[in-house]
């Protein structure tokens, strides 16, 4: 019997490549893929191609005011009916037909607990593919996981039990959905990662991972951002709700790690360890850099 796996896609105006993306997650491989999505209220003719595909009994679209993608996936993981596997879905990739297959691949050999599978990704630009995304393990301690989000939301696939805690546990903050599920996952079970992709990741203007930016594009940006970093405290605050919310489901090295980091502006031996350890890390000496500029002026 082959396994459920409920595909969960929030769109935003994405007409130009959703026909594309949709097509490539029905014809997914062994698995009996649902797919329900959320329309965050677009204004082209996205709800058009998702009514056309309801029609023909392909899909479950729902209509929604605009809240953002990152609430938007949460109401959809909230709101999901029940099945074997959950897979985070963006409207403009292209999923190959394995894609869903091997997470679940490798979700069946992590035994039991809240588990989230992730995996490496293909550039794919002007209808080509350009190489892998990243090179190596991914695997990441809870520490860094902390600081730097390791896997892309739209290659998670996470299993029930994930699930039910997410939806058991709604969190006050997330600043991105696949940040607080990757954390979540990191504090209280098990995370995997395929260093293989099985997902073309386009590649536009509007990309928030894995895009080839220089270093001069990268440092503009973030002096950019020094205009607004007075208000920036998104990873102490979603450290924060992991401990309100999990912190009971816990080990006390994990709980101490998350307490670092959601405490480390009232302690100055909690900022002092962000600042020394190398567990808390980004994996790149330049994001490094920023990193401790970021300590430095309690703008974690």
């Amino acid at each position: 019997m082959e396994p459920t796996v409920q595909v969960m896609m929030s769109t935003y105006n994405g007409e130009k490549y959703l026909r594309e993306q949709i097509d490539s997650v029905i014809r997914q491989e062994e698995i009996n893929v649902r797919l329900l999505v959320r329309d965050d209220g677009s204004s082209d003719a996205t709800q058009s191609i998702l009514d056309d595909y309801q029609r023909r009994g392909l899909l479950e679209w729902k209509q929604g005011n605009n809240i953002g993608w990152a609430e938007s996936f949460m109401q959809l993981v909230r709101e999901a009916p029940d099945a074997d596997f959950y897979a985070l879905c963006d409207q403009d990739d292209v999923w190959l037909p394995d894609k869903l297959k091997a997470a679940v691949s490798h979700l069946n050999t992590m035994g039991e607990g809240r588990n989230l599978y992730g995996s490496n990704l293909h550039y794919y630009k002007n209808g080509a593919c350009e190489g892998l995304v990243y090179q190596g393990n991914r695997a990441t301690p809870l520490a860094q996981g902390l600081i730097r989000c390791m896997t892309a939301g739209c290659t998670m696939v996470f299993n029930r039990t994930l699930r039910d805690a997410l939806r058991a546990h709604p969190p006050q903050f997330i600043f991105a959905h696949d940040f607080w599920i990757y954390t979540v996952a990191l504090a209280t079970g098990h995370v995997c990662y395929d260093e293989e992709s099985h997902i073309l990741y386009r590649q536009h203007e509007n990309n928030q991972i894995g895009d080839k930016r220089t270093a001069w594009e990268i440092w503009m940006r973030r002096a950019k951002e020094m205009k607004t970093i007075g208000r920036q405290h998104d990873r102490e605050r979603m450290a924060t709700e992991l401990l309100r919310c999990f912190g009971g489901d816990m080990s006390a090295e994990n709980r101490d790690i998350v307490d670092t980091v959601a405490n480390y502006r009232h302690s100055l031996r909690k900022k002092m360890r962000l600042l020394s350890s190398s567990r808390f890390t980004t994996g790149n000496v330049s994001n490094d850099f920023w990193l401790k500029l970021r300590i430095l002026f309690n703008r974690l």
